[in-house]
This record gives structure tokens, sequence and C-alpha cells, in this order.
């Protein structure tokens, strides 16, 4: 039932139903109004022509009666009837009885119900009880096919349903008797063919019948299925087609019995109506189906583009907005596709902005969840230009930041550009691009590298092809230096990408101007190493961290007192910025150089035992012994150092492994200096 109502709720449906509820309305009550106007006419014709039928039957039955009880009022008035002398009235019976062919037999009942006379074919009423009563009761003195089943289960055949006058026989008001005469209903029959002839001649589409008070039939037209005699079936007289009337009706006359005329249509014009019913119902049935074939083709004609623009809006509720909507009509569906057609372009475009705003979004959290967790100066700089190329889809990157000291902007990260070039460059503010966007403060984008003028005014050298995005790095109103990106493809960036990239510069800019200070917090200001402090939280980061093994290597200038002492404290100075650059050559990316404090340096070794710290420390050694420091005077000043390594006990404790080092280095100094020495050497001897 729901699939019906669901079914039905779509708009072909309502369509089609509303087309046939229109033609049907339309068209039914039309017919039906036609239907019975003509039914109301053939009413109209058989009623005047049945009452013009039943004015004349009753004319003819009238007279035919009216001479019976003229000729019965006659004889009951004779001296010989009224004197009840049996011999007299019988003579008188038996010259009524041959005069007229229509009485079969007549009989004299005096009031005490005695036969006085009567003629030889005469035969006696059933129930003599009634004779008087019925008379009296019957105003014409008539009653034809008289039969009272109960009263004549005694009475022979022959004297059943005789058709009898009766009439009483009365002088100065007192009742002496009644004259019964027998009718021939055989001739009465007769009588009335001229009746029955012209009934057939003028109405061939009725049975017609006449009825005594009885319901018995008198008489009938030829053909007809009811023979004289038998009592009219009720159930026909329910015939709403029946015409049924009484000759009283007609004929107020006392003499005037109480018949009935009887018209039974067979055939006749009312078959002809219900014969133009059945053939209204055929071409009903053949309109309504016309009509439905016509209703539903209409209906899909109008529903079509109206489906179709539904099917395009579930696509477009799924989210495809490519598909166009092509009016297929210029009506008001075709318009009403035609402006879905431009939402859909409008939400296709709003979805394409919203998509990048997301995108840029999701971007710039992602470069900002990268560049935040990163303090390391030197690894925030490669994971910046890393995930900028990656995310841009860029060729090259670069990352330029200024020296206040020297006013010059140098790379201090590059990506897919040669070594040579990266440590070349060094442009002063306001020289070539970077430069440029640095001094401007201002973002370039170059579509096109060989036709940006501007730009070849700006970079005054060769130029290659492609696109090229530069933005200044600024951090609280501080320029930083500048983010470059570029493509081998021109107009590879638009004004979009510059927005974002921009957006990101920011962000970068933040996150390295945060490392900067942090930087400056955690290094020592002479030599740029990682400061005491650093240092032994980062070994409790390790610690923490990992249950991976780890090394440190701690190293002292040896003599260092005597370059203090005999070249002064600036030539001191020199000598351990010397070793800090030493060591930054000589060492691992991942490993992290310190200075805790005078002439004494430590570096930590990740993931290394001391065995494998040994082979860093001893090209730590070497490189230093091997190269020698230049002073600002000219002089050449040869440097040793002494190192002590150590490997994190089973105990975990950071306490213990520094002093174990430190006990190495006092070892590596005991034992002539320049030279390296691992704790557990001295644990081996100590043991020995």
């Amino acid at each position: 039932m729901a699939i019906i109502v669901v079914r039905f709720q779509k708009m072909i449906f309502k369509l089609f139903a509303a087309f046939l509820f229109l033609i049907f309305f339309s068209m039914v009550p039309l017919g039906w109004y036609s239907i019975s106007v003509q039914e109301k006419l053939v009413q109209s014709y058989v009623q005047k022509t049945n009452d013009a039928f039943v004015r004349f039957i009753g004319f003819q039955v009238f007279t035919i009666i009216a001479k019976t009880k003229s000729v019965l009022d006659i004889y009951s008035r004779l001296g010989e009837i009224q004197d009840l002398d049996e011999e007299r009235a019988s003579k008188t019976l038996i010259e009524l009885v041959e005069n007229d062919m229509l009485f079969t037999g007549a009989g004299i009942y005096s009031a005490r119900k005695v036969l006085i006379a009567h003629t030889e074919n005469f035969q006696p009423p059933a129930n003599l009880e009634h004779l008087f009563s019925q008379t009296l009761l019957h105003q014409y003195g008539i009653s034809l096919f008289e039969n009272i089943e109960e009263e004549l289960q005694s009475v022979s055949t022959s004297h059943r349903g005789a058709a009898e006058f009766r009439t009483l026989i009365r002088n100065q008001g007192q009742v002496l008797g009644a004259l019964i005469v027998q009718l021939n209903m055989d001739y009465f029959q007769r009588s009335l063919d001229e009746i029955k002839d012209f009934f057939e001649n003028t109405n061939e589409y009725a049975s017609i019948y006449i009825l005594d008070e009885t319901q018995r039939i008198i008489a009938s037209s030829k053909d007809s299925t009811l023979e004289a005699g038998k009592v009219f079936p009720p159930h026909l007289l329910l015939d709403h087609n029946l015409y049924l009337k009484d000759l009283q009706d007609y004929y107020r006359s006392k003499d005037t019995p109480p018949w009935k005329v009887l018209f039974l249509p067979k055939g006749s014009a009312y078959e002809n109506i219900k014969e133009y019913k059945r053939n209204f119902r055929y071409f009903l049935i053949f309109y309504l189906v016309v009509a439905a074939i016509l209703g539903w083709w209409i209906a899909k004609k109008i529903t079509t583009p109206l489906r179709k623009l539904v099917e395009s809006s579930e696509k477009i509720s799924r989210g495809n907005l490519e598909m166009r909507i092509t009016p297929e009509t210029n009506d008001e569906i075709g318009e009403l596709a035609t402006k879905f057609d431009v939402m859909r372009v409008n939400l296709r475009d709003y979805q394409n902005h919203l998509k990048k705003k997301i995108l840029e979004l999701q971007t710039l959290y992602q470069v900002g969840t990268i560049v935040s967790k990163e303090l390391d100066f030197r690894t925030l700089l490669k994971t910046i230009l890393d995930t900028v190329v990656d995310v841009m889809a860029a060729d090259k990157g670069s990352i330029l930041l200024h020296d206040p000291k020297t006013q010059t902007l140098k790379i201090a990260m590059a990506k897919g550009l040669k070594r040579e070039v990266v440590q070349k460059t060094s442009l002063a503010v306001g020289e070539s691009v970077a430069g440029h966007v640095f001094q401007t403060q201002q973002p370039m984008l170059v579509m096109d590298t060989t036709k940006s003028p501007e730009f070849q005014k700006i970079k005054k050298e060769q130029v290659s092809p492609g696109t090229m995005l530069s933005v200044p790095l600024i951090s609280n109103e501080r320029p930083l230096g500048v983010l470059n990106i570029s493509k081998s493809m021109a107009y590879s960036f638009n004004d979009q990408d510059l927005k974002l990239f921009q957006a990101i510069a920011n962000l970068c800019a933040t996150a390295i101007d945060n490392a900067r200070l942090y930087k400056l917090a955690i290094t020592d200001e002479l030599t740029g190493l990682f400061i005491r402090r650093f240092f032994f939280q980062h070994l409790e980061q390790l610690l923490q961290s990992s249950n991976r093994p780890f090394s440190i290597i701690i190293l002292d200038i040896d003599h260092f007192k005597i370059f203090n002492d005999t070249h002064g404290h600036s030539v001191g100075d020199e000598v351990l910025i010397h070793v800090a650059n030493l060591l930054h050559q000589a060492i691992r990316d991942h490993d992290i150089p310190c200075r805790l404090g005078g002439e004494e340096f430590c570096i930590i070794c990740p993931n290394q035992t001391a065995t494998d710290a040994e082979i860093p420390a001893n090209r730590i050694r070497s490189m230093i012994e091997s190269t020698p420091l230049i002073s600002l005077g000219g002089k050449e000043l040869k440097i040793t150092v002494s190192l002590g390594v150590s490997e994190i006990g089973p105990d975990r404790s950071i306490t213990k492994l520094y002093e174990n080092a430190d006990k190495a280095l006092y070892a590596s100094k005991d034992g002539g200096r320049n030279r390296v020495t691992l704790y557990s050497d001295i644990q081996s001897l100590n043991q020995e």
C-alpha cells in the first residue's frame, strides 16, 4: 500500500489521474444527461400512447359491461323475476341466455340463499355465504374468476372459477334475491378481438393485459406469454417499466368496473434505451481506454523533462556538479531547466572555491603542524622548504635569510639548486629578485619568466623559462628573508597560489623567528654550539624517548691556557671558534655538538655505542690536529685535543655517563694528550 501511495505522488500519475478525471466527469454527465432526456422522451411518448390505449380499451370494455349491466338491470325489474316464481323465472332466464351469446347460464337465488330458478348450464356458486355480501361489496355486481381456495376444496373442478355477473333483485329498497348470469369468456375474448388487433397493429412492442379486481387476467393481446384466467404474477408487477392503469381513473361512471389495463414492454423503446445504455457503456470504456493512452502520453510528455530534471538534481545532490542540464522544451519547464543549470554552475564554482579554501586551510594546518614541532633551526629550514615544495608542486625552492651584520641575503636552505650556486649566492638588499622582494616587502608572481619585462629588468641576466613565486618572510613586522619557489613550465602558478604561498610564508616566518630565538637561547654566542643546559636536557629526552644506546664524547683543548697567556684572550676566542667549526664538519648531521664551558666541548652521539663513537672521536682529533689556525696576526697555531668516550650504562644514569666520559678524558690527558680514550678501556685496565 505504501508503494502505491508513494508512486501516486509522482507528477506523471497526478497528471494522468487529473486528465482522466476531467475526461470522465466532462463526458459521463453529458452522456447520462443525453440518455436521461431520451428516456424521458420515450417514457412520455409511451405514457401518452398507453393513456390513449387505456381510454380506447376502457371505452370498449365499458361498452360491453354497460350493455350487460343494462340487460341485467332490466331483467332484475321484471315481475316474473321479482315474484321469484320458479316456472316463469325459468322461462325468462332461458330467454335471456338464448338471446345473448355472452351468457352461458343464469340462476336466481332467494334472499334465503335458495336456488329458485336456473338454466341448464348454470353452475351454482361455490360459497353461498358470500353471495349477497360479495354482490353488495362489488358495486358493479361483477366478480370474474373468483376462486377462494379454502372453500373450494370440496367443490368439483367444473364449479371452480366461473366468471359471472351478479345483481340484487330489489323492490322498494327490499332485497328479494340475487340474479346471477355466468359469462362465456370465449365469447367475451372474441368480442375483444377488434381491440386486440388494434393493439398488435399500433403497439407491437408490448404485451397488453386486462385484469379484474383479483389480479386475474380477463383478456390479453396476441402472442402474450400469460393466458386468460391466470393470476398475473406479482413479481412482474414490480417491473419499473410496467405501465398499469385503472379504468376507473379514466371513467368516473358508477358503471365502470374495477378493472386494470396493463402494458408489459417486450423489446419496445425501453429495450432500445437499454441497448443504447449498453452501447454507451462500451463506448465509455473504449473512450476511457483511448483517454488513458492519450493522458499517459501527454503526462509523460510533460513529466519527462521534469523527471530528467529530478534525476539531474539527484546527481547534483550526490555531488556531481559537472553534468550539464540541457533544456528540452521552450516552455516554463525548459526555463526552469536553464535556471537550474545556472544554479548548478554557481554551485560548482562555489564548491570549487570551497574546496580550494579547504585545501588551503588543510595545507596551512599541515605546514603549521609540521613547522611548529621543530625548533632546531637548520632542521626547521629543511622541513619548511621540503613541505612548501611538495605542497606547491614546485621544481625548485630556496630560503634566503638576511644577515644584519653584512646586510646581505644568503641561501640558508635550498632544494633543486646546485651546491656551488648555494655557496656563492650572496645578494645585497635590492639586488636581483630576492633582494627586490626583501626591499619592497611585496610578493612577486611571474607567470612566464620569458615574457615578463619587470622580471627581466630585475634579474639582469639570462632568464630560464618557467614560473616563479617569491614572497618576503616577515615576523612581527620585521623582515627575516625571502622564500622562493619555481617551476620550469610557464603559467604553473596563479593568483590563488600566490595567496596560499604568502599565507604559508607567514607561518614559516613565525616558525623561523621562533626557532632563531630558541637557537639564541640554547646556543653559545661565541661558538654557535649548544650550551650546557641544552646538553643535559637533550640527554634526558634521549633517555625517556628510547631504550636504544647512546654515547657522549668529551674533548678538551690541550694547553688552552697557554694560548690565552701567550697570545691573549682574543686569540683564545679564535681557537674556540676554530675548534667549533671543525666539530661541525667532523660529526654527523644528527650528532649534537655542545660547549660545556671554557675550552671543554661535548658531542652527543644518538644510537651509537662507545665503540661506534670512537670513530668520530678519532676523526675530530685528527681533523683538529691537521688543521692549524691562522690567527689574525698571521701566525699559524697548531691545536690538539684530548677526548674521552663513554656509553650510557644499564643504570641509565646521566650523571654516571658524564662522570665516566670525564674520567676517560683525564685518562687521555694523563696518557700524553692528543688521544681518544674509552671509559670501557679504563675499566679493563683497572680490572687487570
